[in-house]
């Protein structure tokens, strides 16, 4: 922001949940109702190891969603959003990964990615949210 440069948020929503992220760097969230995933978007999108770690999971779906919500979490980060890199940026690898918070809340996953974690203030909403009861 132009007159606040060490204030940096992101934001996503999902189904009936509103994540977002607040941080003094840049910042990108994600967050995904957990449901049956179309796995032909894993094959467009995703790398091998990827692939590999769903179909080795236990829990395809909510791995599914685990990769797919750090991808985009990412991808907001560094501002060129769905791109020919998104299937060439392995969310697995250690780089990434040590940057990232990916959380499982109720029915969703949610991701953030920022190059500074110990400064990330994380709030979700979603319908059992006092925000929401009237």
């Amino acid at each position: 922001m132009k007159n606040h440069p060490d204030f940096h948020f992101n934001i996503s929503h999902s189904g009936n949940a509103l994540a977002a992220a607040f941080c003094e760097r840049e910042t990108g969230i994600d967050i995904e109702r957990i449901k049956k995933p179309n796995f032909k978007v894993a094959d467009r999108f995703f790398c091998e190891t990827e692939k590999d770690y769903i179909k080795k999971s236990d829990d395809p779906e909510l791995a599914f969603f685990r990769i797919w919500t750090a991808k985009e979490a990412y991808a907001k980060f560094t501002g060129r959003g769905i791109d020919a890199d998104f299937k060439k940026t392995e969310v697995l690898g250690d780089f990434i990964r040590k940057r990232m918070i990916t959380i499982t809340t109720g029915d969703y996953v949610l991701s953030a990615y920022t190059d500074c974690v110990t400064d990330y203030k994380i709030i979700k909403f979603d319908e059992n949210s006092e925000i929401f009861k009237s």
